[in-house]
């Protein structure tokens, strides 16, 4: 009874690595990121939005058109050349272009501004008349016009966090040359240690493995939720460099005899 319980889980395992577990694995690794990379918009939208409304309300959604300048030149300017895209002022052009037109025609904020800028001279003058906007538009339109700094803001955001995001695809060769300088040293240090009198250290190994999926996800968490604009050197290189270590660490403890 026993063997066959254990064949049983065996088989089960070879399915779960096979081609259906590998595609399942990829499917849901891709729905974890769309929601990640939608759930870090709507927090960054937030996190604006709270600073307009009590850390810099006389800014309004001038501090997020500022950002997206800044966050612009680093992705056309500084990253003139990358391993493989050609040009990024291009680059820039195209993901600010795309990311707006998502924003303001497919959810449907177009429309949205275009109503509200058919009442926008009607509502001045109820202004200057003492009068409030709901008195001369619908209720929907007078409440966009009310809050449509904060709209403003949210849209820069959103492009704002699509220029982050692609710095950071754009930051990986990065990630990718620390992580082979890493191994290449640790198997070294592993080699010398083989024939060596150096102890084994699961301890070392086991905590270094755990250590590199968040290191690696830490410049994605971190560089995307800062509410104002920070050179992406700043974030992306210690956390390569940090990850490159982790990664030496780890080859370097690996046990000597397999």
């Amino acid at each position: 009874m026993s063997e066959k319980t254990a064949s049983s889980s065996a088989n089960a395992k070879q399915k779960a690595f096979g081609p259906i577990g590998w595609a399942q694995s990829i499917i849901g690794l891709t729905i974890s990121i769309v929601i990640f990379v939608y759930i870090g918009v709507i927090l960054s939208i937030l996190a604006e939005w709270i600073g307009m409304a009590f850390f810099y309300p006389e800014e309004g959604s001038g501090h997020s058109r500022e950002m997206l300048r800044v966050e612009y030149g680093y992705l056309s300017e500084d990253l003139r050349s990358s391993p493989y895209v050609k040009d990024t002022v291009v680059l820039a052009n195209k993901v600010t272009t795309v990311v707006k037109d998502y924003s303001l025609v497919y959810v449907g904020l177009k429309t949205y501004q275009v109503k509200i800028g058919k009442y926008e001279e009607k509502i001045l003058s109820a202004k200057q008349q003492g009068r409030s906007a709901y008195d001369v538009a619908p209720g929907l339109v007078a409440f966009g016009y009310e809050i449509r700094e904060y709209i403003t803001a949210g849209l820069n955001i959103i492009v704002v966090y699509a220029i982050r995001l692609t710095l950071i695809l754009l930051g990986l060769p990065m990630f990718a040359l620390f992580f082979l300088w890493g191994l290449v040293k640790g198997l070294n240090n592993r080699d010398l240690r083989r024939w060596g009198v150096d102890r084994e250290s699961a301890y070392m190994y086991s905590y270094s493995k755990a250590a590199v999926l968040p290191m690696l996800a830490l410049p994605f968490i971190l560089y995307l939720a800062i509410p104002f604009s920070v050179h992406p050197a700043l974030i992306l290189l210690p956390c390569a460099i940090a990850e490159g270590y982790i990664i030496m660490m780890m080859a370097t403890k690996f046990k000597k005899y397999l």
